[in-house]
């Protein structure tokens, strides 16, 4: 982002350009535009249009990697009568200029879209051979190349409660005595019937992988917190 920063300014110094503003969107993906900083920029630009000339990206797929998000913004600038420039790529307003624009958000979608088809792939993949490629749920740690890992302080909690559940107690009251033991949620929360209930039905503390959106059920390739039988009989 300093280097992207760096490049406008260097553009901007080169060009007899002022800099009014400097937006930045960190950790944020250009496929959407409910980004931040790019949503306060859009407002900015558009109570300052009168003042404000030229909106300056170092690259366009930093701008938009959407074609239908891009073209509908870059137009929107051009009704408010702002130009869309990019430091690493020529954009100008002869109909040869506006078209190589819209062929630079084709490319750059065609790129986020190869991208979300690898990934993709990679994860579906990785589920066949028994890895985890999603969050862990309560009581697994990440672990290494997608295997899960037991939580020291979570699991044991987690497997008393299957067996005290097994054994006849109402749900209500082992979740108080989960409670008393200190058990939270993935990011300390309270641990509620409701939230007992759906841990208590997922299959991967049984060691098993069931995701039918990608036709996977298989057995886990890491350790369960409780045996098969005893999540059966909780269920």
């Amino acid at each position: 982002l300093d280097v992207q920063e760096r490049n406008c300014r260097e553009w901007c110094k080169s060009n007899g350009v002022a800099v009014d503003s400097v937006f930045v969107d960190a950790g944020e993906s250009a496929q959407t535009t409910k980004r931040t900083q790019f949503k306060e920029m859009l407002k900015y630009t558009k109570a300052n249009r009168s003042a404000v000339q030229i909106v300056l990206v170092d690259k366009i797929d930093r701008f938009s990697r959407s074609l239908k998000d891009g073209a509908t913004l870059h137009f929107t600038l051009e009704e408010w009568g702002i130009k869309l420039r990019s430091v690493k790529e020529h954009i100008d307003e002869t109909p040869f200029g506006k078209a190589n624009v819209g062929s630079m958000f084709v490319w750059a979608q065609l790129d986020n879209d190869m991208r979300r088809k690898s990934t993709t792939e990679g994860m579906v993949e990785a589920l066949h051979a028994g890895r985890w490629t999603f969050g862990p749920p309560i009581g697994y740690i990440p672990g290494s190349k997608g295997k899960l890992l037991h939580d020291p302080v979570r699991a044991p909690i987690i497997a008393a409660m299957f067996q005290k559940v097994a054994d006849g107690y109402a749900l209500a009251d082992v979740v108080a005595w989960a409670k008393a033991q200190g058990l939270t949620g993935k990011k300390g929360g309270e641990i509620t019937d409701s939230t007992a209930s759906k841990l208590l039905r997922n299959p991967l503390l049984k060691g098993w992988i069931e995701v039918p959106d990608f036709q996977v059920s298989r057995q886990a390739d890491f350790e369960p917190i409780v045996t098969p039988e005893l999540w059966n009989r909780v269920q």
